[in-house]
Order: structure tokens, then C-alpha cells, then sequence
């Protein structure tokens, strides 16, 4: 028994990939591993008998409340975040995680206070990068999105056109929703709502295909049956994992007759019959 805990004690002051240390009641290095010694940037031997905070002052704001609470209740305290720097990387602010806990002997009192550290800098600034990187992916496709959408909607006499975009969850706004509303040869003013299923890039460019499609076969004068059959036979061509959904309707100002067509891409559905309803 008495080998088995030389050995654990050895492994974890010698070869353990974390940092460990020893303080007695006055906060004095009693046993320190080489992985902690190497973060505060000093030798084994330069911290034994040290107060903490003689040799590492740099971080008294962050750690000393704490070592002073396990000291004075008894209990181990968690996850702590300590910041600081030390002259491992002199100057520059690092972020460690650690753990501090009493340590006694069975029934004994407390002899002081044992802390366990891990540094996490590298793993901050990875964490800071993806999510700057994300942001700007996000503001992107954004832009992208609302470049897409009509920046104003025409003038229809008699009429009231108004449209309002508004994402179906709060905290999603990047999906495939698309709505114009533009002349058509005849005369006619046709309105094209495109839902193209799914968030984020895929979405937006499933519904670039869609809404580029409508408008050029709204702007050749096809009719709104005749435009979704072309959408279709379009997207099976070109992006056949694309689903959308999709309605066209053409409303003549002068009578207030509407043609309407409805379908969903990438299923086969009934022409419309292209006469004007009311």
C-alpha cells in the first residue's frame, strides 16, 4: 500500500498533464508538480516555502479569496476561472481553470489547501476565433439574404402592397423565404412567395435558384401555372436536393381578376388551368 502511494504521488508531481499544488495554512508551496511549476514559469525548488502570492502577485486578485475560503470553511471550491499572467509568457493574460480542496488527515485538522489547474488560453482564443468566424459567416449570409429580397415594392393603383419578412423561431433568420411583387408584360402585377425548406447557406441558395427562376419567367410573360412548371423542371435539372414550395399569383388592376398558381418543387403536381379567377 505504501508503494502504491509513492507511486501516485510520484506520477502526479513528475509526469501528470495537469498542475498541482500544495499550500500550507499560510499559503506556503509545500509540494508543486513540474506541469504547474512550468506555468508560473519558475524551477520546483524556487517555489518551496514561497508564499503564493510573494512569487505570483500577479494573480492574488483572482485566487486568494479562494484559497481563503477552503482554508476558513473546509469545503472545495470548483471550476474556478483564475486570470493572469505569470513569467511563463511575461505580460500576456492567460485564463486557467482550477479546482482548490482541504487536505487533512483522517479526522485531523486542515493542513491546508491543495489546487488543481488547468490552462485553457489556447483553447479561449480557438474558442473566441470560431465564434468571430461564425459572426462573420452570419452577417455574410445575411446580406446575402436580404440582397435578394425586393428593397421596395411597386406602386399598384387601387391597391395597397406592403410586406413584412418575419422568421418562424426566434434566434433563426437565415432561411429560404423570398416574395416579390413586379409588372408583368401584359400589365398584369404578379406576386411570387418561394419558401425553399431549410436555415442557413443551403436554404439561401436554394432560394437564389428559386427566386432568380421566377423572375425571369415572370418578366417573359409566362403565366403562373406556366412559371411553376418551369421552376420545377428547372431545379430537378440543376439542384435536385432542393425543396421549396412556392406560389404565383397575377392580378390584373384594371378588373381585379387573379391567376394563381400553388406547388411544391420536386414533386410532381397538376397544372393549373391558366384562366382568371376572381
Amino acid at each position: 500500500l505504501a508503494s502504491a502511494e509513492a507511486a501516485i504521488v510520484s506520477t502526479l508531481l513528475e509526469d501528470a498533464p495537469v498542475g498541482f499544488g500544495f499550500f500550507d495554512t499560510e499559503l506556503r508551496f509545500v509540494r508543486i508538480n513540474r506541469e504547474l511549476a512550468a506555468m508560473n514559469g519558475l524551477p520546483v525548488e524556487a517555489h518551496l516555502g514561497v508564499r503564493v502570492f510573494d512569487l505570483l502577485p500577479q494573480l492574488r486578485e483572482s485566487a486568494e479569496p479562494v484559497l481563503l475560503e477552503v482554508l476558513r470553511t473546509g469545503r472545495p471550491v470548483r471550476d474556478v476561472e483564475v486570470v493572469g499572467w505569470t513569467v511563463a509568457d511575461p505580460g500576456v493574460e492567460h485564463v486557467w481553470r482550477e479546482s482548490f480542496f482541504p487536505v487533512r488527515a483522517p479526522g485531523g485538522p486542515i493542513q491546508g489547501v491543495a489546487a488543481i489547474a488547468r490552462d485553457e488560453t489556447r483553447e479561449r482564443e480557438l474558442q473566441q476565433r470560431l465564434a468571430t468566424t461564425i459572426e462573420h459567416q452570419h452577417t455574410a449570409l445575411l446580406s446575402m439574404q436580404e440582397s435578394l429580397l425586393p428593397r421596395r415594392l411597386p406602386e399598384v393603383p387601387g391597391y395597397q402592397v406592403a410586406a413584412a419578412y418575419r422568421p418562424a423561431s426566434e434566434g433563426v433568420t437565415l432561411g429560404g423565404d423570398w416574395y416579390t411583387v413586379v409588372p408583368a408584360p401584359d400589365g398584369r402585377v404578379v406576386l411570387s412567395v418561394v419558401d425553399t425548406v431549410g436555415h442557413g447557406l443551403s436554404a439561401i441558395g436554394g432560394m437564389a435558384r428559386a427566386s432568380g427562376a421566377a423572375l425571369a419567367y415572370i418578366s417573359g410573360g409566362h403565366g403562373p401555372a406556366d412559371v411553376l412548371t418551369r421552376m420545377n423542371a428547372l431545379l430537378l435539372a440543376t439542384a435536385p436536393r432542393t425543396m421549396a414550395t412556392a406560389v404565383v399569383v397575377a392580378l390584373d388592376p384594371a378588373t381585379g381578376d387573379i391567376e394563381y398558381a400553388s406547388a411544391a418543387t420536386r414533386a410532381p403536381f397538376s397544372r393549373v388551368p391558366e384562366q382568371p379567377r376572381r
